[in-house]
C-alpha cells in the first residue's frame, strides 16, 4: 500500500528512459551550485567549506522536505489528481 506509486513508476518504462537525462541534469546542477555556494561563502566572509556544508544541506534535506511539504499540501486541498497525473 505504502509503495505503491514505487511500485507503478518502476513498471512504467519512462522512468528508466529519462533516469539518464535526470542523472546529467543533477551532475550540471552540483557542478553549478559547488563553486558558487563556495563564492558566496567567501564574498560573505566565512571559510569557502562552510559553502560546501550550506550546499549539501541545501541540496539532500532542503529539497526532500520542500517536496514532502507540497504533497502534504495538495493532499489537503483534495488535489491529489494532479500527483497522478
Amino acid at each position: 500500500m505504502f509503495f505503491s506509486a514505487l511500485r507503478e513508476t518502476l513498471k512504467d518504462k519512462s522512468f528508466f528512459t529519462t533516469l539518464n537525462k535526470n542523472i546529467l541534469s543533477g551532475i550540471t546542477v552540483g557542478i553549478v551550485a559547488l563553486p558558487l555556494s563556495m563564492g558566496l561563502a567567501i564574498a560573505s566572509g566565512v571559510p569557502p567549506q562552510h559553502g560546501l556544508y550550506t550546499a549539501i544541506v541545501g541540496g539532500l534535506l532542503i529539497s526532500g522536505v520542500l517536496a514532502g511539504l507540497i504533497i502534504i499540501g495538495l493532499g489537503l486541498l483534495c488535489l491529489g489528481r494532479i500527483i497522478n497525473g
